[in-house]
């Protein structure tokens, strides 16, 4: 037992004293809660945009083993397509590339 003017504490009753409380306070984890819900959403790409589109419709969009210019190519059904800056691109019979919309590749597929 301890003993100091006239105070008289055990060892166990003094260490409960000292024993911090490790839970969180209500306003700490409402902080925590809000930021969670802040994140902003993960951006996708237009290319997402078409694979997703290919895969409502069933049609095989697969990246090719060629590039032109630098870009990727992508077959879109039976198409040859590359995407740039955000437009889609799709080569002609006669091998020149125009710049096409995704509704109107859409429609030269099916």
């Amino acid at each position: 037992m301890l003993q100091h003017k006239n105070l008289s504490l055990s060892f166990f009753s003094f260490s409960l004293i000292l024993v911090p409380s490790f839970r969180r306070a209500p306003e700490v984890q409402q902080v925590s809660q809000t930021k969670q819900q802040q994140v902003p959403p993960t951006s996708i790409s237009f290319k997402d945009v078409i694979e997703k589109k290919a895969e409502e419709l069933g049609i095989v969009f697969l990246p090719l083993a060629k590039r032109h210019e630098g870009k990727q190519l992508h077959s879109f059904g039976d198409l040859t397509i590359y995407i740039d800056r955000g437009v889609i691109f799709i080569m002609e019979s006669n091998h020149s590339w125009i710049p096409i919309s995704l509704e109107e590749l859409v429609n030269k597929t099916s």
